[in-house]
């Protein structure tokens, strides 16, 4: 298959790297990554300013990598346009360092980046490996090159993607794979006051994990908790079909 490979911690991040490298063995791949981290960057696009692309080396890769000075959905966008002879068979963001799971994925640059090829009309998959000091990156690659073989003749709905969650584990120790719906992630968030050099306020945000009743067994968040990889369809229509029907109803 002709892969893009794209993500949100850029172009030097150790998942790129080992999921490159082991996509490369039996894929034709493209890489295309941020120059600086752009994590939790969601949709961002860089319109207002010009989009600097250079040609980079991953050490060991024998693969044509750009390093973008721009955002995920930039770099999936660009690579399409302009870096790529042809549009690839399958658009990959990741491996991400950290979890994309339920609310979550709202903010996700991983995520974003693999819409973006949704909406060019590619077959797309976004991989992160739930644990911000993964050491299990090999055990996530090679379920990617597994879930790979399994897409080449999976039907995908048009608007549709892939989100994949992999346990931070040895491969013997995860216990599946299961389809899953979004959870709802709820956080203690505040914001820490603090003053520069110059005796500014600045804010930086903090906060921890809470536990959530609408978190049931079932949903992405507790299936991975559990030790399960977790596969989620997620589209870009976000039209509440619900509440638009009650919507119809409506008058002045």
């Amino acid at each position: 298959m002709n892969i893009l490979v794209v993500n949100d911690d850029g172009i030097h991040a150790e998942g790129l790297k080992v999921l490159s490298k082991a996509l490369s063995k039996e894929h034709s791949i493209t890489v295309a990554a941020p120059v600086l981290e752009c994590s939790a960057t969601s949709h961002h696009t860089t319109m207002f300013s010009p989009m600097k692309v250079i040609e980079a080396e991953i050490h060991g890769l024998d693969a044509k990598c750009y390093a973008v000075y721009g955002m995920p959905a930039d770099c999936v966008k660009v690579a399409l346009m302009q870096l790529m002879d042809e549009k690839p068979d399958l658009v990959i963001s990741g491996i991400n360092c950290g979890p994309n799971v339920g609310t979550d994925i709202i903010y996700s640059g991983t995520v974003a980046a693999a819409m973006e090829g949704v909406l060019a009309g590619c077959k797309s998959i976004a991989v992160s490996v739930a644990s911000h000091f993964p050491d299990e990156y090999d055990t996530a690659a090679a379920i990617t090159l597994r879930l790979v073989k399994t897409c080449e003749n999976m039907d995908f709905d048009e608007r549709s993607m892939l989100n994949v969650n992999i346990p931070n584990l040895p491969l013997d120790r995860i216990k599946g794979i299961k389809a899953a719906p979004m959870g709802v992630n709820k956080y203690s968030d505040r914001y820490e006051e603090h003053l520069d050099a110059f005796g500014k306020k600045y804010y930086w945000l903090k906060g921890e994990p809470l536990e959530d009743p609408f978190n049931e067994k079932g949903t992405d968040i507790m299936w991975l908790r559990d030790g399960y990889i977790t596969v989620s369809p997620l589209w870009y229509n976000l039209t509440n079909g619900r509440f638009l029907r009650k919507l119809k109803h409506i008058h002045f």
